[in-house]
């Protein structure tokens, strides 16, 4: 049987309302450079009411659901924060990215994101990790990383496809696509 390959999904908060968007335009020059590949990314912002706001700057590659893992982040991170969206995901998204790394990923946006912060969600594979950390260390934000699955990404996804949880997510979630390619 074959080791399934991991994906990278690292969240980071900066303070700062726009240093995320700087980062992710220095992540993207890295991918523009082969040293890493960028599955889907966004940007996270804490709105004055308390909810997030995603602006989605990469939507995933086809073999990924298409635009559908973007919103699985974005699912995941709704389900991190609380309300009507994590009874819809408790028994959903199991696989790579189960209660505890959900709790993990609440506690570290509570903790780390303010309304005058951002955060840069990122999901990578083949990364030369040496050239993001070169390219990246000046910005000095927080860092939580996770591995996912092809397996729970894919979970993930179509979890995210789900009409009712779709609207979920948009109760706890405000989405916004601001992609370039």
């Amino acid at each position: 049987m074959s080791e399934e390959r991991k994906q990278s999904l690292i969240i980071t908060a900066y303070e700062g309302r726009d240093t995320a968007n700087d980062v992710y335009k220095t992540v993207r020059q890295l991918e523009k450079d082969k040293k890493l590949d960028i599955k889907s990314a966004m940007v996270i912002l804490r709105k004055k009411n308390g909810k997030l706001k995603v602006v989605q700057k990469r939507k995933a590659v086809s073999g990924w659901g298409g635009a559908a893992i973007g919103s699985g982040l974005a699912l995941l991170l709704g389900a991190a924060t609380g309300g009507v969206l994590a009874g819809a995901v408790v028994g959903g998204v199991i696989g790579g990215f189960g209660r505890k790394k959900r709790n993990q990923t609440k506690r570290f946006l509570d903790d780390k994101l303010g309304v005058d912060d951002s955060a840069l969600a990122v999901l990578i594979t083949d990364a030369d990790w040496q050239a993001v950390q070169d390219a990246t260390e000046h910005y000095s934000g927080e860092r939580l990383a996770i591995e996912l699955t092809d397996e729970a990404a894919m979970q993930i996804s179509a979890l995210a496809a789900n009409e009712e949880v779709a609207g979920a997510v948009a109760e706890e979630v405000e989405m916004e696509e601001e992609v370039e390619d």
